[in-house]
């Protein structure tokens, strides 16, 4: 009875599509729901100030502020209205990314709050969150590899497999047996093409079958089977897919592909209005986070 309930959950998982739902989606992938940053907070009546603290007390109009320079000559009412209208103004935005191009809310979202980055403290990090059985993420990877030859140094791009479910954790610990094994530069397109192209799915209906299979195939890419058991039940490739599910719920990531640009701004292919699109969205955030270090 427990394979039975083990192998439907499995086999659901492969059939979702790309995004987290337990029912097909849409062929378009569906955008995570990630936090706006909170629109300022309009200026009120000078006639009445609200409370702003400890640190800044309330403000009347023709209350007594004490000024220096030309502005302690202007009349009392005047000066503090004007110290009022300036401590409550909103804070300039930073420019759009891409000269902008790109729109806040509509082609880019901003996580709040930002997470930390694994990258060093000159770098930027972008993250693309992925699924070895998503037929998106097929078609973006060549775009991403194009793009990782070509990207500024101080970029670094770190890929994450989403763990949503037994067959995703399937999928995400074979990308960490091949990376602790330096085989994913080698392997990760082959991973791909398996499930894609060849249908075999690289999972079985309980956990040891999916581990035979995953085996095979990298004992048919010339990796030796007991290298691969090894790696693949090590506690540094469960440690790594701990940190991909906590990390997946931090992103709220819902839909993959998913682009995350240095913690803070989250992206896709039908936000950025395509493949190419999403490339240089992502190219502008990331430039636009390096000039702001």
């Amino acid at each position: 009875m427990k394979k039975t309930v083990l192998l439907a959950g499995l086999l659901l998982a492969v059939t979702v599509a790309c995004g987290k739902q337990t029912e097909a989606p849409e062929p378009a992938t569906t955008p995570p729901p990630a936090a706006e940053a909170p629109a300022p907070a309009p200026v009120p009546d000078t006639a009445t100030a609200p409370d702003a603290g400890e640190e800044s007390k309330e403000i009347a109009a023709g209350e007594a502020v004490a000024l220096e320079g030309e502005d302690a000559d202007a009349p009392i009412t005047q000066r503090a209205n004007a110290q009022l209208a300036q401590a409550l103004a909103p804070a300039t935005p930073s420019a759009p990314a891409g000269g902008g191009r790109w729109q806040q809310g509509v082609n880019y979202s901003v996580l709040v709050p930002a997470q930390p980055t694994n990258a060093p403290p000159d770098k930027i990090e972008v993250v693309e969150m992925f699924w070895y059985g998503c037929g998106h993420c097929y078609s973006l990877e060549p775009f991403i590899k194009n793009w990782e030859k070509q990207k500024p140094p101080y970029v670094v791009l770190t890929r994450i497999p989403v763990t949503w479910s037994p067959g995703h954790k399937a999928h995400a610990q074979l990308y960490y047996t091949l990376a602790a094994l330096g085989k994913v530069e080698a392997l990760h397109d082959e991973v791909f093409k398996e499930i894609q192209q060849r249908g075999n799915q690289l999972i079985g209906p309980n956990e040891q079958e999916t581990e035979n299979r995953q085996a095979a195939f990298a004992q048919k890419h010339g990796i030796a089977e007991k290298e691969f058991r090894d790696a693949y039940r090590s506690m540094g490739v469960r440690t790594l897919l701990a940190r991909a599910e906590e990390l997946v719920r931090r992103y709220r990531i819902s839909s993959v592909p998913q682009m995350i640009v240095n913690g803070k701004y989250v992206t896709d292919v039908s936000r950025a209005g395509g493949q190419n699109d999403l490339i240089a969205l992502v190219s502008d955030l990331a430039a636009r986070e390096q000039n702001n270090q």
